[in-house]
């Protein structure tokens, strides 16, 4: 389809019931239609074990008919949820040319890539990260407060220890997962994933107390830790950032993206549904071959756009998706 049709918004409106966020935006209103008081979405998705489950959002600005409303709502089968309940319920891989960024971006775009990822297939990372993200959130309006003398290091103690117990948490299933992205022994041969984690405990703290105040804020655990893939230069491990071609950085992220394919399916024993919005314009067309091969029999739904050179398997899977889109 043309561009300016659609074809995004429709891979953002799965993602969004996936995962009850846009990779686009974070703001709510830039995902309601212009001058529209609320959007709606909707899907319905059959489970292996035959379980249907229907999930269901409803996005306003805050305001309906004049009273004052959520901003987003979730339901599952009809019934009110939160945020994190729906993670995991239609579980997707998201594969965009915008990925390519986290080769030039900061770290923050990167942890988010593995949250994504860990949210989807453990409840109990999913209740980490939002509790941790409270009391960091707490913990550092203390550290302003302390600054300002209207607050003790004794204010400090609960939320230091929710801060290291579901920081370590976070460590280490991130650390489950990058080790576990390694054990084909092919990819061994081509990557190495570097985990630069902030590690997070009393001491740390207590080291990092007096920097802190002067910075405003936490200056070591979880949300500061960062991962790279590296590649073999010189009989030496370098980052693909700046050592890789972008035709290497292309093909490396386009194994990590088949290898949460794998991980999505051994965690929940089903295929999540593999989201493609335009990344043939990034593949070479042996690239694309190795891309549908390696997804045969998954779901994927796949957008590109007129006059592409795709392989003929891609075009005829896209006509398919926009006879289902006018019919």
């Amino acid at each position: 389809a043309p561009n300016g049709s659609g074809k995004s918004n429709l891979i953002e409106a799965i993602r969004l019931l996936s995962t009850g966020k846009s990779w686009r935006t974070g703001k709510t209103e830039e995902l309601i239609e212009w001058q529209a008081d609320l959007a709606r979405l909707k899907s319905t998705s059959l489970h292996e074990s035959g379980e249907k489950v229907e999930l269901e959002q409803v996005l306003t600005h805050g305001q309906l008919q004049g009273k004052k409303t959520a901003r987003r709502t979730y339901k599952i089968n009809g019934v009110g949820k939160r945020r994190a309940d729906i993670v995991g319920e239609m579980a997707t891989v998201l594969f965009t040319p915008e990925d390519m960024l986290i080769f030039q971006v900061g770290p923050a775009a990167r942890r988010e890539l593995l949250d994504d990822i860990l949210t989807q297939t453990d409840p109990k990372y999913r209740r980490a990260l939002t509790q941790y993200e409270q009391a960091l959130r707490r913990r550092n309006k203390l550290i302003l407060q302390l600054r300002d003398h209207e607050a003790t290091r004794q204010d400090f103690f609960y939320w230091d220890r929710l801060l290291i117990q579901n920081g370590t948490y976070l460590h280490d299933q991130r650390q489950t997962y990058l080790n576990w992205l390694q054990l084909d022994p092919g990819i061994r041969e081509k990557y190495q994933l570097e985990y630069d984690h902030s590690i997070i405990s009393e001491a740390r703290l207590r080291q990092y107390a007096n920097q802190e105040v002067a910075a405003g804020h936490t200056l070591v655990g979880p949300h500061k830790d960062d991962w790279r893939i590296m590649i073999e230069r010189n009989d030496d491990w370098r980052d693909i950032t700046t050592f890789g071609s972008r035709g290497e950085q292309r093909l490396s992220l386009l194994w990590f993206k088949l290898r949460e394919v794998e991980y999505l399916r051994e965690k929940l024993g089903e295929d999540p549904i593999l989201l493609l919005d335009d990344v043939f314009s990034e593949l070479d067309d042996e690239n694309c071959r190795y891309l549908l091969k390696a997804t045969k029999g998954i779901q994927a739904i796949v957008t590109t756009v007129p006059g592409q050179e795709v392989p003929e398997q891609v075009s005829l899977d896209v006509e398919i998706l926009n006879q289902a889109k006018t019919a």
